[in-house]
């Protein structure tokens, strides 16, 4: 496995930099990387890189743990819900104290944020080649 450890103990993904305290959280990272996706639900065959994300998603397939959106039939996890029903309301709680717009998600919301990051913190994929930078790696290797 092709790591590097920080000052402070952390081992970093030689991809991405993301660091992580422990080599089993680094090494379900490193299936991020690859196009393998070995976790495949019986019922629809939808497959997943990581077995966490196959088990949350097979709750869909059981009646007791899902419902049906009122608005558009999807069926939903019941965990989820609430979230998917702010798609139909178009109800936005999540506030950027930056610019003081409004989000669905927080996820949302945390990706528009970076949106304020300075350049060298948003573009930290460096080409080697010529002196542009990339927000992902992907974005880095679309260009070799």
């Amino acid at each position: 496995m092709n790591t590097t450890v920080t000052a402070k103990s952390m081992l970093a993904c030689i991809q991405c930099q993301k660091t992580f305290k422990t080599k089993s959280n680094l090494n379900k990272h490193m299936l991020t990387h690859t196009s393998k996706k070995p976790y495949e639900c019986d019922t629809c065959n939808k497959s997943y890189k990581m077995k966490f994300n196959l088990n949350r998603y097979q709750n869909i397939h059981t009646q007791t743990r899902s419902f049906k959106c009122y608005f558009c039939d999807n069926k939903i996890i019941v965990q989820n819900l609430e979230r998917h029903l702010k798609v139909h309301t178009n109800e936005k709680p999540y506030k950027c104290d930056d610019c003081l717009t409004f989000y669905a998600t927080k996820y949302e919301l945390f990706s528009h944020k970076k949106t304020h990051l300075s350049t060298e913190l948003r573009f930290k994929f460096n080409c080697l080649k010529c002196p542009e930078k990339f927000k992902t790696k992907e974005a880095l290797l679309d260009t070799t």
